[in-house]
C-alpha cells in the first residue's frame, strides 16, 4: 500500500515537473515583455525630467534636483 503510494506521489511530482517544463518558455516571454515595457517607461520619465529642467532654464525658472527625484519617483512608483 505505501509503495503504491509513493509511486503514485512520484507520478504525480513527474507530472507537476512536466507541466512546469512545458510553461516556462511562456513564462519568459512575459518577463521579457515586462522588462521591456519598464525600460521604455522609464526613459519617458527621465526625458519628462529632463525637458521640465530645460523649460524652466529656457524661461528663467528654477528646476532642483529635489524636483527630479520627486517626479521620478512619483512616475515609477507602481514599478517596484
Amino acid at each position: 500500500m505505501a509503495r503504491k503510494q509513493a509511486q503514485e506521489q512520484a507520478r504525480q511530482a513527474q507530472s507537476q515537473m512536466e507541466r512546469l517544463k512545458e510553461d516556462l518558455p511562456r513564462r519568459e516571454r512575459e518577463q521579457r515583455i515586462v522588462e521591456k515595457r519598464l525600460v521604455v517607461r522609464h526613459r519617458l520619465v527621465l526625458t519628462l525630467i529632463l525637458f521640465s529642467h530645460r523649460f524652466a532654464i529656457a524661461y528663467g525658472g528654477c528646476f532642483a534636483p529635489s524636483q527630479s527625484a520627486f517626479i521620478y519617483f512619483n512616475l515609477t512608483k507602481g514599478d517596484r
